[in-house]
């Protein structure tokens, strides 16, 4: 019986949640599935713990690597796969019993390249967040240049991200080439999305609350501990969407530009931002060389700062930035970004 979806679950470490995310995946309904884990350099024992559940389960193969960050792993994990679509899954998480069953239909029927359904948050002690639907016209198929006209929104609204709630036929790989950048150690998914969105050759939604994501507030996102390659990532992962635009979106670059400048302002800035700050230790030159970089000079010329003036400190940073007064930006983002560290 062949293979119609490889699901690829990367980990490194999280020996406590990977059974039973690995059992969510072996309940699915669809039968003909193989799960490939990727042990990415784990100390905790889960790279022991996977062989043994392969050792229990044929459908189950491991493949433990040195650490090369989660696009690494992924990336194993495509290479290594056998499915006609492949499916990820982060080790910590859980999925419905009829998850690739309904992706893998709607592909097929509606020959699409990539399919997206809900999902919902849930933390440890119990409590859920809400179903979030995705940000497509749902049970139809759209066209590549359908998917086009509404990337603009897609870049605005941050539906980029969460790759481990879609199905991917496997020609966007083999054929194709797609692959995680894994220069990018934050946000990798955000860039893979894009890409695979734009090259796909039709792409469909379902509403069906398919995968439970865990919250998790020590994650890279979440955590105030400082991590050095997060100002490389955010700023990587703005040129490749900048390039990719420029390469599929020429028609509508204003539209992306200004998406992309919003989106900055209100998400990637901040990321930086909060991140910088919660080291003790200066950081002027990185934080200089970080609102030096493009993603902040074209954030300016694309995103009007004085529509949105306010009282708040947080503006009067982005203000100081913007007319290079590069040492009192930084003072005041110590106050705002550094008041909780």
């Amino acid at each position: 019986m062949g293979c119609k979806v490889s699901v690829v679950i990367p980990f490194l470490n999280g020996i406590q949640y990977l059974p039973a995310c690995v059992r969510s995946v072996q309940a699915q309904t669809l039968q003909e599935i193989e799960i490939i884990l990727v042990d990415d350099g784990s100390t905790d024992g889960a790279g022991e713990l996977a062989d043994e559940l392969a050792q229990a389960d044929a459908r189950i193969r491991v493949i433990h690597q040195e650490n090369r960050g989660l696009a690494g792993a992924r990336n194993t994990g495509i290479r290594a796969a056998c499915g006609d679509y492949i499916g990820f899954v982060d080790a910590d998480d859980l999925i419905g019993p009829q998850m690739y069953e309904k992706l893998y239909s709607t592909a097929e029927t509606l020959s699409c390249e990539l399919v997206t359904c809900g999902c919902r948050s849930f933390a440890d002690d119990g409590r859920q967040g809400r179903h979030t639907v995705p940000a497509f016209p749902l049970c139809t198929r759209l066209t590549p240049e359908q998917i086009r006209e509404e990337m603009p929104r897609l870049v605005h609204d941050g539906s980029l991200t969460y790759v481990w709630r879609r199905l991917y036929a496997a020609s966007l790989f083999r054929e194709k080439g797609i692959l995680f950048e894994e220069k990018l150690r934050i946000c990798e998914d955000a860039t893979f999305c894009m890409e695979c969105l734009l090259r796909a050759d039709g792409v469909a939604a379902i509403p069906d609350c398919l995968y439970f994501y865990r919250y998790v507030p020590t994650s890279l996102i979440r955590s105030k501990k400082y991590t050095p390659h997060m100002t490389p990532s955010m700023l990587l992962q703005y040129e490749i969407k900048k390039t990719l635009s420029q390469a599929y979106l020429a028609d509508s670059m204003p539209q992306m530009m200004a998406s992309l400048a919003e989106y900055t302002y209100r998400h990637i800035s901040r990321l930086i931002f909060n991140n910088l700050f919660r080291k003790p230790d200066k950081r002027y030159r990185e934080f200089r060389a970080a609102v030096r970089a493009p993603i902040f000079r074209e954030m300016f010329r694309w995103f009007d700062l004085n529509a949105h003036r306010s009282k708040s400190l947080d503006w009067l940073l982005f203000r100081c930035v913007q007319l290079h007064l590069y040492f009192p930006a930084y003072c005041i983002g110590k106050r705002v970004f550094g008041k909780d560290n």
